[in-house]
């Protein structure tokens, strides 16, 4: 289970019912539910926790690698007079392996 990878994005979300449902994208051959999030009575909440998570999901792997190849060139232009300690702290979060 620990080498499983995750269902490629895109993802979208739907509000069925105040509960949320990730798929993957809708106009591929074959649609794959993820998850369906329904557990808080707050149903506001669920569909905004569910656009959250297909947001963060869908924009992962741009954001991380526009993050790394801009500390590269950083790094590239003058290595002693900045500080990526945040930087390399978020790509390391980003990267980490269940």
């Amino acid at each position: 289970m620990k080498d499983s990878k995750h269902t490629l994005t895109p993802w979208e979300m739907d509000d069925v019912d105040g509960c949320a449902s990730i798929t993957t994208d809708r106009s591929a051959d074959i649609c794959t539910e993820i998850c369906y999030l329904s557990g808080l009575a707050d149903l506001d909440q669920n569909a905004a926790n569910g656009r959250f998570i297909v947001l963060a999901c869908n924009c992962h792997d741009d954001l991380l690698a526009a993050l790394k190849n801009l500390c590269q060139e950083l790094r590239e232009y003058n290595p002693t007079d900045i500080d990526l300690t945040a930087a390399d702290a978020a790509i390391a979060k980003a990267e980490a392996k269940p």
